[in-house]
């Protein structure tokens, strides 16, 4: 499983090609609209989601906000790293 929320960054493609490479199944997890949105930027012009045999959709926004603040043209409040609480909280 590998997970990018933007689906365009060289490294997790690699990890994906690799994986595959040696007959491993690979899972992604990744906003599949931020990702359509955006250049590759690796050398083949793939995204995570073409070189994974099961895609995960997270739904996170393009840009990776979710908080809009009167007088900012951007948004705030990314969600791709949620805050999960950690184990001793549970």
């Amino acid at each position: 499983m590998i997970v990018s929320n933007s689906g365009r960054n060289p490294v997790p493609i690699e990890m994906a090609m690799e994986a595959r490479g040696k007959g491993l199944k690979v899972i992604a997890v990744a906003s599949i609209g931020f990702s359509k949105g955006v250049p590759s930027r690796h050398f083949s012009g793939l995204r995570l989601a073409d070189v994974a045999d099961v895609v995960i959709d997270n739904g996170v926004p393009p840009g990776d906000a979710s908080v809009e603040i009167g007088g900012l043209a951007q948004k705030m409040g990314p969600v791709s790293a949620s805050s999960t609480p950690s184990c001793s909280t549970w």
